[in-house]
Formats: structure tokens, C-alpha cells, sequence
């Protein structure tokens, strides 16, 4: 049968025009489905106590440092500690030559001993002068003389004593002892050198001890944190606790028990010590730590996480969620950082529910599906556990074909 005019002109068409007729005779386009509405991760605003928590690089010194010093002159005999080891109060450190002071001691003892004799002899004439000169026999003058003579020997036995005391304690410090326990430091004088013991020059350096229990960690707070600190504290320190963070393995807590009434006008910091408990030595004088202060609370605030929060033109703001499920942007004014979140003066109330992540995939007045931080850490586990089975189960496939094959 031969072709009509109108078959022949349909014949001459492209395949692509040909199947866009076809199409266009079976109906009118269907509008795409709407996308699914994003999954954001919620979170509830509330208001409560924040704990506070301050950081600061800290250096260890012992609870007292005592300069062992020589008190009186002489040769250096013998050390008797071993550098770097405890040493209790009271243990011996050095001897000083002590032949001059057994010396002086014994001269002081013999003029005591002589101002004694003379004391009894002018108290043997002023009681034989008393009885005469009631009697008349002796004048009153002779008296007065034998009395005078008693008071010059009492002050005379006096002197000697008080000098024979000191010749005592010259002698005693020719044993140089601990005057506290601690760790003796590194000898600064050697056997066999001469110290000078002068009160006006405090004497030699000997060697140095450190009490290192209780131990002292130092720090310095800055201005406006030592003003928040005193602030939260009410001038209370023994509320701060403190805590080694790094530059120690010791698990002692500490105590801040002092603050410096003033700012250092050059560095604008003040000085804070912490003490601790460091009976078995571990904190070491002069050690660097880092250290951190917790025990306060900034009371009744509102923190959002800091990923929940957007920072454009007009300042801050977050997405609020509805009770519908839609989302509207919200500003919010920004007091402070606190550990991952932000503090907010203004903006949200306790009680409503703001995307906290996924806030790129939002616009105002869509609707979101809102998930929790558990039910979003679900949803990630399952999806990678079927990644994990898919993966799988290629490799399975080809460990079996050879298998079958032989």
C-alpha cells in the first residue's frame, strides 16, 4: 500500500521530535515530588549553673625555702648529709672547727666561777659591816662602801654568766643543724674552707633546704578573671579548687589559700598560690605545670552550642524550631564563650528548641524533621554499619567463585 502525503512527512522527522509527539499525546508534564524536609539535630534551651573552669600555665615551689647559713667563723670540717636527700629538723649538716669556741666557753665558765667567789667575800663583809653599824662600832660610810661592793660582784657574776651563755651558743652553732625537714640541696661550701659566721653580713651560704610538703604551685590570674573569681567566690578562696592538668602524673588536688591584694601594673595579672599535699615528694620546687581552677559556678545562664549560632551583618542569631516543625531565624545577644557554647543575654527563653547542627540546610518557615543528638548518633551508626556490610559482601562473593570452580 503506498505511503500518504502525511506518512511521508512524518517519515521525514527526527527520531527525537517523533518520540516528543509521542509524548505530548499521552498528557500534560507532571510537576518533580518536593524534597523531603532536612533532618536537624535539637537541642532544648535551659537555665542553669555553669561550672567554671580556668586554665593557667603554674610553677611548684616548697612550702618554705630555708637558707642553712654559717653563724659563727671557723674552718668547715665535715659535711654530714647527703645532697638531695630528706633530712629532718634537727639533723646535723656541717661541723665548724670548734677548738677557739671550747676555748672561750671555758674562759667564760672560769669568770663566772671568780665573780662568784667575789660575790660570796662582799657578801660576807656587807653582813659583818650591817651588825656593826647598828652597834655604832663602824661608820655608816664603810657601810654604804661594803654595800656597793655586793651590787658591783652580782653585776659582776651576771656579766660572766650571760658571757659564758654566749660562748655556749658559739660553740653549739660549730654543729650546724636543720632548722627544718625538707630536702638538703647541693653543698655551697667544702670541707676544708673557712666561712665567716658575721652577724652584719648574715653569714656564709651553706647549702639550701626546701620543704616540699605541703607544696606550693604559683600562678597569675588575669585581671578580669581575678575580678569574676573574687566575684563568684565572694572573697571566699578556700572555694577554689585546683587541679594538675599536665607536666605531672600526680593525682594530689590542691587548694587555693592566698591572692595578692593588687594588679601587677606592668604583666596586669596578680599572683594566686594553691597548696597541696605532697607527702611522697612527686610535686619538685620549680617544676612547670598546667594547671586548672574549678569549685565555681556562673549561676542561672543560658548556653547554646557554639555550632548552633550564625554570625552575619546583623550580628548573631540561631534557628528556633515550632511547635509545627518549622524553623525562624532568631537574633541573640552573646555575653560570653563557655567551654563549647555560647552564654546568651537575650534572644531565647528556658524551654525552646533550636537547631544545634545542620543549620546550612535551613530556611526560614521550612520545615525540618528534628532529631535528637541520640537518635542522630543511632542514625549514623546503623547507616555505617550497612556501609560496612555492603562492603563486605563483593569480597565474600569472591572468596566463594573459586571455591566453586574447584
Amino acid at each position: 500500500m503506498p505511503a500518504t502525503p502525511t506518512l511521508r512527512r512524518l517519515s521525514l522527522l527526527p527520531v527525537g521530535a517523533l518520540a516528543a509527539l509521542v509524548l505530548a499525546g499521552c498528557g500534560k508534564d507532571e510537576a518533580p515530588p518536593a524534597p523531603l524536609p532536612p533532618q536537624v539535630v535539637v537541642e532544648q534551651v535551659a537555665v542553669r549553673d555553669l561550672p567554671l573552669t580556668l586554665a593557667y600555665p603554674a610553677r611548684v615551689s616548697g612550702s618554705r625555702v630555708v637558707e642553712v647559713r654559717a653563724r659563727v667563723t671557723g674552718v668547715v670540717t665535715e659535711r654530714a648529709y647527703t645532697e638531695g636527700q630528706p633530712v629532718k629538723a634537727g639533723d646535723l649538716l656541717f661541723r665548724i672547727e670548734p677548738d677557739t669556741y671550747q676555748a672561750q666557753l671555758d674562759q667564760a665558765r672560769a669568770q663566772t666561777a671568780l665573780q662568784q667567789a667575789t660575790i660570796t667575800n662582799a657578801q660576807a663583809e656587807y653582813d659583818r659591816l650591817k651588825a656593826l653599824v647598828e652597834e655604832g662600832a663602824v661608820s655608816r660610810r664603810e657601810f654604804d662602801a661594803a654595800d656597793a661592793a655586793l651590787r658591783q660582784a652580782k653585776a659582776g657574776t651576771a656579766a660572766a654568766s650571760a658571757a659564758q651563755k654566749t660562748a655556749q651558743l658559739s660553740l653549739g652553732y660549730t654543729e650546724v643543724r636543720a632548722p627544718v625537714a625538707g630536702i638538703a640541696s647541693k653543698e655551697a661550701v667544702t670541707a676544708g674552707n673557712v666561712v665567716n659566721g658575721s652577724a652584719t653580713s648574715g653569714g656564709d651560704l651553706l647549702t639550701t633546704i626546701v620543704q616540699a610538703d605541703p607544696a606550693y604551685v604559683e600562678f597569675s590570674v588575669t585581671e578580669p578573671e581575678f575580678l569574676r573569681l573574687r566575684e563568684l567566690s565572694q572573697g571566699d578562696d578556700s572555694k577554689l579548687a585546683v587541679r594538675v592538668t599536665s607536666g605531672s602524673t600526680c593525682a594530689t588536688d590542691g587548694r587555693v589559700d592566698f591572692t595578692d591584694t593588687f594588679v601587677n601594673a606592668q604583666s596586669g595579672t596578680v599572683r594566686a598560690r594553691a597548696i597541696f599535699d605532697n607527702k611522697d615528694g612527686c610535686l619538685v620546687s620549680g617544676q612547670f605545670l598546667a594547671v586548672q581552677v574549678t569549685g565555681l559556678s556562673i549561676p542561672q545562664a543560658i548556653a547554646v552550642p557554639k555550632t548552633g549560632v550564625l554570625f552575619g551583618q546583623a550580628g548573631a542569631m540561631l534557628w528556633v524550631v515550632g511547635a509545627d516543625n518549622t524553623v525562624q531565624p532568631r537574633p541573640v545577644k552573646i555575653r560570653e564563650t563557655w567551654e563549647t557554647s555560647w552564654i546568651l543575654d537575650e534572644g531565647v527563653q528556658a524551654g525552646e528548641t533550636i537547631v544545634v547542627d545542620g543549620i546550612m540546610k535551613v530556611r526560614p518557615g521550612a520545615p525540618v524533621v528534628p532529631l535528637t543528638r541520640e537518635q542522630d548518633a543511632a542514625q549514623k551508626a546503623e547507616a555505617a554499619a550497612k556501609k560496612q556490610q555492603a562492603q563486605q559482601q563483593p569480597s565474600e562473593q569472591q572468596a566463594e567463585q573459586p571455591a566453586q570452580e574447584g
